[in-house]
């Protein structure tokens, strides 16, 4: 059985999502943001409402912290003390009613972990490190005597991404920006990390659906040039900023005059088709290089609409394609789309 990490009140979408590729049954709902499951064919299944996964779990309970690490290490020795390199980590649950308690227990299950394997096997605590491809031993604490373990190697997705993700339980790091025009910045620097770039000076970023600004405000920051289409208002800032210009109309009929631009980075509130139906359209005529789309789906959850749109620009010739539920998403899925495979995801951060 896998472990699986989504967002808080979303489990039975993610369920719903897995039943739906072949897992009819076996999958359970642990806790606020925890599925388990089973492994599905094929092995590199990357579910859109999952935004990490602990391969092969297993549950493990411990009175204290010391006999919680040495259960941990205990599970998986035998296969733990032959590697030649790879990582902890060891977390918990963002949603625990004692979180504050349960993250400082993580903390220092964490750090006696590492003195078991000093005291165990010297040569192993050496070639412990932080690579994300490496093999991965993750600890999730899910309360306070109780943890699921797992040792496994990051697996090369066919979207050019790794699985489980490089971040510990999925969190990608983004930076707080109090000057952004508004808190949607979020959800597009994690995009960035996820799907592995971000624009940089002299990229033209089309932002569509761009009002009051918070995206086009992180491309602007990162050097990029940018339209942003939207009949609404804009952040003046924006406004008197060179690299940045206001296209005052409707999102679903504007197209780039000099296609093909770098970006397309679009967050219309809108019926989720008609925004799958423009990527799909801009895709088709190549009009961007990359690009990040929000499905705002306010009904039920829609990963077959994400499957269907990540073929269709795959068809279209785009080598990475890969949707989320991002952490910082609402009711919203996030497509991500680059015309060649993906390096390694990289960290988030302000502009």
């Amino acid at each position: 059985m896998h472990g699986y990490l989504c967002s808080p009140g979303f489990e039975e979408a993610l369920v719903t999502e897995m039943a739906g590729l072949g897992a009819a049954g076996g999958c359970r709902v642990v806790g606020p943001g925890l599925v388990t499951g089973p492994s599905l064919p094929p092995v590199d299944t990357d579910f859109v409402h999952a935004r990490h996964i602990l391969p092969d779990i297993r549950w493990l309970t411990g009175a204290s912290i010391r006999s919680l690490a040495r259960a941990s290490l205990d599970a998986v020795w035998p296969a733990l003390k032959a590697l030649m390199t790879w990582r902890l980590d060891v977390f918990t649950l963002d949603t625990s009613p004692d979180l504050a308690e349960l993250e400082r227990r993580a903390e220092l299950l964490d750090s006696v972990i590492r003195e078991e394997v000093l005291a165990r096997r010297r040569a192993l605590h050496r070639v412990l490190g932080d690579d994300p491809t490496a093999p991965r031993l993750q600890v999730l604490l899910v309360d306070r005597d109780r943890a699921m373990v797992s040792l496994a190697t990051p697996s090369r997705l066919s979207s050019g991404a790794t699985w489980p993700s490089p971040w510990i339980a999925g969190r990608a790091p983004v930076t707080e920006d109090r000057d952004a025009p508004s808190s949607a910045y979020r959800k597009l620097l994690e995009a960035f990390a996820w799907i592995g770039a971000r624009p940089g000076p002299g990229d033209r970023v089309a932002d569509l659906g761009a009002s009051p600004g918070g995206w086009s405000w992180v491309a602007v920051g990162l050097g990029a040039t940018v339209v942003g289409v939207d009949k609404g208002a804009m952040d003046p800032r924006l406004l008197d900023d060179p690299a940045f210009r206001h296209e005052r109309r409707d999102a679903f009929s504007w197209q780039p005059p000099d296609a093909p631009v770098d970006w397309l980075i679009c967050d219309i509130i809108a019926d989720p088709t008609r925004s799958a139906d423009l990527l799909v359209s801009w895709a088709k005529a190549h009009l961007f290089r990359s690009a990040i789309v929000h499905l705002k789906v306010m009904g039920a959850p829609r990963p077959d609409l994400a499957r269907e749109v990540e073929a269709a620009v795959r068809a279209a010739g785009y080598a990475f394609a890969r949707t989320k539920q991002l952490r910082h998403d609402k009711n919203e899925l996030t497509v991500m789309v680059r015309e060649h495979l993906s390096p390694e995801p990289a960290s988030a951060g302000a502009p």
